[in-house]
């Protein structure tokens, strides 16, 4: 799903997935809106080799601390969700990340699979894996 192409927003099934494509909305550049929907307790962790990689703690840790050192990769950077699967308590999600990498101008898309845990309308957690490489081919070129 793009923020520019809402043909392609997905059919919102029940809260996690409200929840989930508000998330999508307002990500990198919504700081305020993705606040909103973080857990006072919630956990990130980005896959090694992502910009940033590693686990973060608390919405200030993943908005000042992740968000703010890993968007410096990237001139623009827009998640593309091309499935979302209930998994239990759990949602994943399919989709790619389509940007422009910072200092070379270079166009990438790398595949990432988001598994994330929800509570009361709130992001509990994610697990992030993404095709790292493709960003860092892009980043050196």
């Amino acid at each position: 799903m793009t923020k520019s192409d809402s043909n392609r927003v997905l059919p919102i099934v029940d809260l996690d997935q409200a929840v989930l494509k508000r998330w999508y909305e307002a990500v990198p550049d919504d700081r305020e809106g993705m606040d909103a929907l973080l857990d006072p307790e919630v956990e990130f962790r980005v896959c090694a080799g992502w910009p940033s990689g590693g686990t973060y703690h608390g919405p200030r840790a993943v908005l000042d601390e992740y968000f703010a050192t890993a968007g410096q990769a990237w001139e623009s950077l827009d998640p593309e969700v091309d499935e979302v699967i209930e998994a239990g308590e759990a949602c994943v999600v399919r989709g790619r990340y389509v940007g422009i990498a910072a200092g070379t101008g270079v166009a990438f898309e790398a595949d990432f699979i988001h598994v994330w845990r929800l509570r009361d309308g709130r992001i509990v957690s994610l697990d992030q894996v993404a095709d790292s490489a493709l960003l860092a081919r892009a980043r050196n070129s």
